[in-house]
């Protein structure tokens, strides 16, 4: 295993309010983890003036502040693919590590040696682009960018319900030694956003990740287990083994039950107060598509509309 302490730089997108706290609280545990590394922290240009000192002050002493425009500007998700291309340009590290700002180190960051990607599968494979249905769409865009598309003995395996899915990654946690794949990756993203003879809408929520998933085709990509990029959306507890926890919601932290971590999480301020309505709130992601594995889209849909019933539409919408 190779640990990325001392040759890794770390990619993160910010900005004020909820954006700012999650910042905060994911340099802090890089810092933990990867005292080492280096951590560049990419903020849209239209929010100078508006992040405070105190978490300016807390990202400049893990790394760099870099303040600029977000690549699609109509698509934010994109700003993660400008702090990547920020932190290739501005680093000499063997690593890049690029992480959702709704992540959290638990541990160190380590990979399997071999290959020159590292990615997890996307959560869920009960969905369009997981399924037979999408093989059309999916060979339309590999052929866009001159790739043939993978066969199904390149299938990957959702890392929550286990469904066979094409190489389609998540891309909360991408970590890469190849240096081209940060530039690769934003265009093939715009590419696959502006052009409209692509099979791709623009109310797409992942289209980072159908970009990404053609972008490494000619990487050598090693699998990351759900340890190091841990879906908590979709589960109750978090095992204490996992060094990355992918929450979502600040909510879901409630689920993280290792008195340690959750003693630090309170503390620092990172779980909210949790309510009722919290808890079914918990209880209808977990038994829905987001687990994989209890209920389908349409029984979600029916239980949903149970606890609407009962809760204020703010809760259940969350």
């Amino acid at each position: 295993m190779i640990d990325l302490n001392e040759n890794a730089t770390f990619a993160i997108t910010a900005d004020s309010g909820e954006l700012e706290r999650q910042a905060v609280l994911l340099v802090r545990s890089i810092k933990r983890y990867a005292p080492d590394a280096n951590v560049v922290v990419f903020i849209p240009r239209a929010s100078r003036g508006e992040v405070s000192g105190d978490a300016l002050a807390t990202y400049r002493s893990a790394g760099s502040v870099v303040w600029g425009e977000i690549p699609i500007s109509e698509y934010p998700i994109s700003a993660l693919l400008g702090a990547f291309v920020a932190a290739e340009e501005r680093s000499e590290t063997e690593y890049l590590v690029a992480m959702d700002t709704d992540t959290l180190l638990l541990d160190r960051l380590r990979v399997q040696q071999g290959g020159d990607v590292w990615l997890r599968p996307v959560d869920v494979g009960a969905q369009y682009w997981g399924s037979q249905d999408s093989m059309g769409d999916w060979k339309q865009l590999y052929e866009r960018f001159g790739l043939s598309i993978p066969d199904r003995g390149e299938y990957v395996e959702a890392a929550i319900d286990g469904r066979a899915v094409p190489p389609y990654w998540n891309s909360g946690v991408t970590i890469t030694t190849d240096r081209s794949l940060p530039e690769r990756w934003l265009r093939y993203t715009k590419e696959m956003y502006y052009d409209d003879e692509l099979p791709v809408s623009r109310d797409e929520f992942f289209i980072d990740q159908l970009s990404l998933s053609v972008a490494t085709a000619r990487n050598e990509v090693q699998e990351l287990d759900e340890r190091t990029n841990y879906p908590l959306g979709g589960r109750l507890s978090v095992p204490s083994n996992v060094s990355v926890i992918h929450y979502g919601d600040r909510r879901n932290l409630a689920r993280v039950f290792s008195q340690p971590v959750r003693r630090e999480l309170r503390e620092s301020g990172a779980i909210p107060d949790i309510t009722s309505g919290d808890m079914l709130r918990t209880l209808l992601d977990v038994c829905s598509t987001k687990s994989g594995r209890v209920l389908d889209y349409e029984q979600k849909n029916r239980l949903r509309g149970l606890v609407s019933a009962v809760l204020p539409q703010s809760v259940v919408d969350r």
